[in-house]
């Protein structure tokens, strides 16, 4: 596998056992474990869709290290 892929996967296998976590904190109402991963999963296309149409109004200038 790539290193990407491997370290996205654990990023969000972390994300997804903390929320897990902090809802089993929960004693009153614990939510449907399936609306929270569909949350997560909503929250998480929205954040990349946004970070791509605001990329387009950042200019990226490629930094070249001088030789030493």
């Amino acid at each position: 596998m790539d290193q990407d892929v491997i370290i996205i996967a654990l990023a969000a296998l972390s994300g997804i056992l903390w929320l897990l976590k902090l809802r089993s904190y929960d004693i009153y109402e614990k939510g449907s474990s399936v609306k929270l991963l569909f949350t997560i999963c909503l929250r998480g296309i929205v954040s990349v869709e946004v970070n791509r149409s605001l990329y387009d109004f950042v200019v990226i200038e490629e930094n070249s290290r001088p030789d030493v």
